[in-house]
């Protein structure tokens, strides 16, 4: 979640946690208790959709890029040896030429090229030190680069899916909150301490940042006026949602 999601989760956490505790006053019953529920749902969906986004963001690029770049070294290690072949050998010309930074499908396309050109030639380079299975273990390479690029793809779809799903659950939360806003202060109104722990859970805390995290210089002191002015010193903001 980004910072200002986060910091509206916290608010949901805090107002859920405020009906849990006056329970007694916003029963489940109640048009407010139903509201509290909504809070609540919303915290957990919260939670999941956090952490299924935060998993699609692991090990999936990293699995890609290392069978891309074993994919590239055993192509490159093939192609050199093509040409070396090709100094005594007719039929090697061009067929085993490896571009430079080429496309997922583009490398996937030239290593099933490699594979199917290279099953002529089997001889030729095992008698160049390729091992007795560099076709299959071939095979398997571009397979295992497929498989990790379709991979990816879903990780990624998943990603957007927990990401729409984090907005999705914050409208209605905070949507949730804004009815409580009106439940809460009609039901508290003659109870002023509890009347101020509600505004303090369901408030959103923006603390105020310079750029570069640092506060900016305090001005220069009127120089000309006559009349002291007072001091005010910015306080952390803060917001209803």
């Amino acid at each position: 979640m980004t910072e200002l999601e986060t910091r509206r989760y916290e608010m949901l956490v805090r107002v859920r946690d405020f009906g849990h505790t006056h329970a007694d006053l916003f029963p489940d019953s109640s048009f407010a208790g139903e509201m509290f529920a909504t809070v609540g749902k919303t915290v957990k969906q919260l939670s999941e959709d956090a952490v299924s986004k935060m998993s699609t963001k692991r090990g999936g690029v990293s699995t890609r890029t290392r069978a891309r770049h074993e994919l590239i070294d055993r192509l490159d290690t093939i192609s050199r040896i093509a040409r070396a072949i090709g100094t005594s050998t007719e039929g090697l010309e061009d067929k085993f030429d490896l571009p430079d930074r080429p496309s997922d499908q583009a490398l996937l396309t030239v290593g099933r090229l490699f594979v199917r050109d290279a099953e002529a030639f089997t001889s030729q380079f095992i008698a160049h030190d390729m091992p007795q299975t560099f076709l299959a273990d071939l095979t398997e390479l571009v397979e295992r680069f497929d498989r990790a690029n379709r991979e990816r793809e879903a990780e990624r779809d998943g990603h957007i899916a927990a990401k729409a799903g984090i907005e999705a659950a914050l409208a209605s939360g905070i949507a949730a909150v804004k009815t409580l806003d009106i439940l809460v202060v009609n039901r508290l109104r003659e109870d002023p301490v509890l009347m101020a722990v509600w505004k303090r859970d369901r408030r959103v805390s923006y603390p105020w940042r310079a750029k570069g995290g640092t506060a900016p210089p305090a001005p220069a002191p009127e120089t000309t006026a006559t009349t002291p002015q007072p001091t005010v010193t910015p306080a952390a903001g803060g917001g209803l949602v």
